[in-house]
């Protein structure tokens, strides 16, 4: 019987992606595979066969079993706001593109004491809802409220260094850690969990966030991402890494 996982990639052809294979007894065994001819625009459900250990490639009308979650940001246009004001739109599988969050700060010309509110898009009611603020008390030292109730959280945190010579930026979601890190061909981040695990991806390029739907079982999760994305960002542009 043939054993289902999801892939997606944007790796040019040709290249390799890894792959996780779930087995029936859950047991998880990672393969690469050829990535020549994967569609980008939505995971892409295949079936690895254990008798003949072939891969076959199934597409029915793009419709995915798991979709990853694509966000596009969108930044002000008026130069007088620098990139912490910034819409971000999901991409749905018919490419229709709703604003999920908005991000505001103040005019660029306040650098101390300044605050980002930033609003999430209730899945429940489509209406707007205030999810959190980031304090600036200096233009690189920020610190988070979760929905304005929780203890701020500051970048010991949600940038933690792991040692001097480390690259990654790390934070932590229900007890699970993460690290964010520049890709290596500087082109974006990704974000890793466990030895290597990609969970989410920055492309600078096409300025979207891809988040795995399996790591957000519900909206303030993905605030996490997307905060923290939001902030290395800020810290990647100003190169302040």
């Amino acid at each position: 019987m043939p054993v289902r996982y999801i892939v997606w990639s944007s790796a040019p052809r040709g290249a390799t992606t890894r792959v996780r294979l779930r087995l029936a007894s859950g047991v998880i065994r990672r393969k690469k595979v050829d990535s020549d001819g994967l569609a980008v625009a939505c995971p892409i459900v295949r079936h690895f066969t254990q008798a003949s250990a072939q891969l076959t490639e199934v597409i029915q009308n793009r419709i995915c079993t798991i979709r990853d979650i694509v966000l596009r940001f969108v930044y002000y246009s008026d130069e007088r706001y620098d990139k912490r004001s910034v819409r971000i739109y999901e991409i749905k599988e018919d490419g229709q593109q709703v604003q999920i969050y908005n991000f505001f700060h103040p005019l660029a010309d306040t650098t101390l004491g300044t605050t980002t509110e930033y609003y999430r898009r209730l899945a429940s009611t489509g209406n707007e809802h205030r999810a959190g603020h980031i304090e600036w008390t200096t233009r690189f030292q920020p610190y988070v409220y979760w929905g304005g109730l929780q203890p701020k959280v500051g970048t010991k945190e949600l940038r933690k260094i792991k040692n001097k010579s480390s690259k990654s930026r790390r934070f932590k979601v229900d007890g699970t850690e993460y690290k964010w890190k520049i890709k290596a061909d500087g082109q974006g981040l990704v974000c890793e969990r466990g030895r290597g695990r990609v969970v989410a991806e920055w492309n600078e390029p096409t300025k979207t966030l891809r988040v795995s739907s399996d790591e957000v079982p519900r909206e303030e999760v993905l605030d996490r991402f997307v905060v923290t994305c939001y902030l290395n960002l800020w810290f990647w542009y100003g190169d302040r890494w």
